[in-house]
C-alpha cells in the first residue's frame, strides 16, 4: 500500500508539473485580406449662370430737394409745419414751390384753393413753413379738418446748376416756355430733375 500511495503521490506532482509547465499561446494572426477597389468618383456639380447686370438708376440730383407734409388732420386759419433742414441759408439758396393735395386733386401755393372758395398764401422762415387761409376780401378763411390731405415743397437750390435757374420767377419761365404745367407737382418735378 505504501508504495501505490508513493506511486499516486508522484503522479499528482508531475500532473501538477505538467500543468504549471504549459502557458497558453496565441496563435498566429492571420493575413489581412486585400483592400477592396475604390469606388469610382462622382460628377462635379456645375455652377449656375451669373444673372445679368441690372439697369443703373438715373443719378439723384442734389439741387433738388422735396418735403412732403401730413395735413389730413389740420383745421383752422393756418397749417405749420417744422423742419431743421430749413436753416437761414437754405431758405436763401433755394427757390420754393408748396403744392396742397386736396382729394387727390394738387393745387399750387400761392392760389386759389379748392372751388375758388378761398385763398392760400405760403410762408417760410427759419424751422418752418405753411399755409395761411384768406377769403377774397382779406379777412381770414378756416378749413375744416381732412380739407388737404398733403403739403408738398420742391427746394430748388439756386446757387449751382444751370443760370436759367437762379430765381422762383425764372424757374417759372422756363417751366412755363418748355410746356410744363407748373401747377401739377408730377410734371413739375419731373422736369426740374431732368434738367437740373
Amino acid at each position: 500500500m505504501k508504495t501505490v500511495t508513493k506511486i499516486l503521490k508522484t503522479v499528482i506532482v508531475i500532473f501538477i508539473l505538467v500543468l504549471t509547465s504549459c502557458s497558453a499561446e496565441d496563435g498566429i494572426d492571420g493575413v489581412d485580406g486585400l483592400n477592396g477597389e475604390p469606388g469610382i468618383a462622382g460628377v462635379d456639380g456645375q455652377d449656375g449662370a451669373d444673372g445679368e447686370d441690372g439697369q443703373d438708376g438715373e443719378d439723384g440730383n442734389p439741387n433738388i430737394q422735396t418735403f412732403t407734409f401730413d395735413m389730413s388732420t389740420e383745421s383752422g386759419e393756418r397749417a405749420q409745419f417744422s423742419s431743421t433742414a430749413f436753416t437761414i441759408d437754405f431758405i436763401k439758396n433755394n427757390a420754393v414751390l408748396w403744392y396742397v393735395d386736396a382729394s387727390g386733386v394738387t393745387y399750387q401755393a400761392p392760389g386759389i384753393g379748392p372751388f375758388g372758395e378761398f385763398q392760400i398764401r405760403t410762408f417760410i422762415q427759419p424751422g418752418f413753413t405753411g399755409l395761411i387761409f384768406h377769403n377774397f376780401d382779406g379777412s381770414s378763411y378756416s378749413i375744416s379738418e381732412g380739407r388737404f390731405s398733403e403739403l408738398r415743397v420742391i427746394f430748388i437750390d439756386i446757387t449751382t446748376g444751370s443760370s436759367k435757374f437762379n430765381s422762383k420767377d425764372a424757374i417759372l419761365e422756363e417751366l412755363k416756355n418748355n410746356g410744363v404745367d407748373s401747377s401739377n407737382y408730377e410734371e413739375t418735378l419731373a422736369y426740374l430733375i431732368k434738367t437740373q
